[in-house]
């Protein structure tokens, strides 16, 4: 029986493959926590990675953003992303984008920066983009096939884009995303942008669960640096809505959320005991 995440350690990760790892966030119940760290962004804390400060306060998984697959950097401090898990014990993923004008080539989502990604040790797989930068739904889809011809079955991918209030995930275009090859879509957190109601987001979960995919709910848009209360309220919104997996974004001081606030995202969906476990874990 595969380990929840709530108790695996950096042993069990190495044992797992794409359909443990989503077993393991099943399993888990709505209690898994993705921290968005910018790759290149300076560390908060001198000597120690950002996506090791966001994994010890409490993050299950590490998303890294502005990773440039052929020129690898994180932090300064080291280069691929193995280096980095060797030292967290958890799953790491990549961020690539939609193709757009704004987007520099080793950051895009195609086959080679995917399979790149993969081989310098990627978990998993995040295609997304912002509508602003030319980003889709239906460009990010066509990303995703992409994406899942060059890694295969063995790589978790999770799809979506920013959303804004002109822009809203049409629930006709979830089935897409998994028919594409994702594994997860994403959904925005309620009270993050402007009419997300926690009905609205819930409903589109549903969608997602009754296509077999799992759901993520991101919490960015500048509200990770808000207040512990803020941030509080909206893990219990996305709780309520039923999403698999919680986000928290990258907007702080350097990079990444605030680590108290990290830290008050898990307690917030898990209590203490799982929360100070897994600061603990390795």
């Amino acid at each position: 029986m595969v380990k929840r995440i709530l108790d695996a350690s950096k042993e069990d990760f190495e044992k797992m493959d794409k359909d443990t790892l989503i077993e393991s966030i099943r399993a888990t119940q709505g209690r898994t926590l993705m921290a968005e760290v910018v790759a290149k962004g300076p560390p908060l804390i001198s000597g120690v990675t950002n996506a090791e400060v966001a994994t010890a306060f409490g993050a299950d998984l590490i998303l890294l953003t502005h990773y440039y697959c052929k020129e690898p950097t994180i932090n300064g401090l080291y280069k691929e992303i193995d280096e980095v898990k060797g030292l967290i014990g958890r799953p790491i993923g990549a961020f690539l984008v939609s193709p757009s004008a704004e987007t520099r080539p080793d950051y895009v989502a195609n086959q080679v920066n995917a399979k790149l990604a993969v081989e310098q040790g990627a978990d998993f797989l995040y295609i997304g983009g912002h509508g602003e930068y030319g980003a889709s739904d239906k460009s990010i889809i066509s990303a995703v096939k992409e994406v899942r011809k060059a890694v295969g079955e063995k790589t978790v991918i999770f799809a979506g884009k920013s959303p804004h209030i002109q822009e809203a995930l049409d629930p006709s275009l979830i089935e897409g995303y998994v028919d594409a090859g994702s594994d997860g879509v994403i959904v925005p957190s309620p009270g993050v942008y402007p009419g997300y109601t926690i009905d609205t987001v819930h409903e589109l979960v549903g969608i997602i669960r009754k296509n077999g995919a799992l759901s993520l709910a991101w919490l960015d848009a500048s509200i990770e640096a808000t207040d512990e209360c803020t941030i509080r309220q909206i893990a219990l919104n996305n709780k309520m809505v039923g999403a698999d997996i919680h986000i928290i974004g990258d907007a702080g001081f350097s990079g990444m959320s605030l680590p108290e606030n990290i830290m008050a995202y898990s307690i917030a969906i898990r209590g203490k005991t799982h929360t100070y476990r897994k600061m603990a874990l390795r």
